[in-house]
């Protein structure tokens, strides 16, 4: 009997401590803004990428726990889409269970998605809408993983303009380069990343670049 409750009790710690590492990863680590959002779309808590894109406002913008988008018309879709997904009764499945909407980037102008999936905890009346935004790496976090992959800092700083999908020629304006110097970086890149080509050397790094934010 002691030997099962200590069992009982190891089991216990574990999992307590796979939680603590599943949040500490979804709050600091991860590269997707996380929000939860109430009923009404009230911001309550969101992770620390969350709180980075609302501060930036290319795409939500926080005023005091209320959410605006940075397109002006959108707002209002945006709440309604919080409160399609929040309304059920309890105990039923009525109403969707996740929701995508497409909200407008300010910067880049491109229509990013949104996914909205109703969460309800144990013995809470309303539920709770969760919101997760993937997000864009920018160019400074690709120099740096670039780095990390071997790459010294011009070599970096090559293989994330070409990680933007530019041509050479364009890269080589933003990189103060002559289009030939550039050229010659790109092969160079290429070789230490044994990478094929452009297309699978941008993959990769975008793939990178998604498995979390910098340490």
């Amino acid at each position: 009997m002691l030997r099962e409750d200590a069992l009982r009790e190891l089991a216990g710690e574990t999992q307590a401590a796979v939680t603590s590492a599943l949040l500490w990863t979804i709050s600091k680590k991860t590269d997707s803004a996380v929000l939860v959002l109430d009923g009404e779309g009230t911001l309550l808590h969101c992770n620390e990428s969350g709180r980075d894109m609302l501060d930036g406002g290319d795409l939500l913008s926080d005023g005091g726990g209320r959410l605006s988008c940075a397109s002006p018309g959108e707002t209002a879709g945006f709440y309604a889409a919080v409160a399609e997904c929040a309304r059920s009764r309890r105990g039923s499945a009525r109403g969707p269970r996740e929701l995508i909407l497409f909200l407008e980037d300010r910067h880049s102008g491109m229509r990013l998605p949104v996914s909205l999936t109703r969460y309800r905890c144990a013995g809470a009346e309303m539920p709770l809408v969760v919101a997760i935004l993937p997000r864009q790496p920018d160019r400074r976090r690709i120099e740096m993983l670039a780095q990390k992959m071997g790459l010294s800092p011009s070599e970096a700083r090559v293989a994330a303009l070409i990680q933007l999908g530019l041509t050479n020629r364009e890269a080589a304006h933003i990189a103060g380069l002559k289009e030939q110097t550039f050229n010659t970086y790109a092969k160079r890149v290429l070789a230490k990343l044994q990478s094929a080509g452009r297309a699978e050397m941008a993959q990769r790094l975008t793939w990178q670049a998604s498995l979390g934010r910098a340490s």
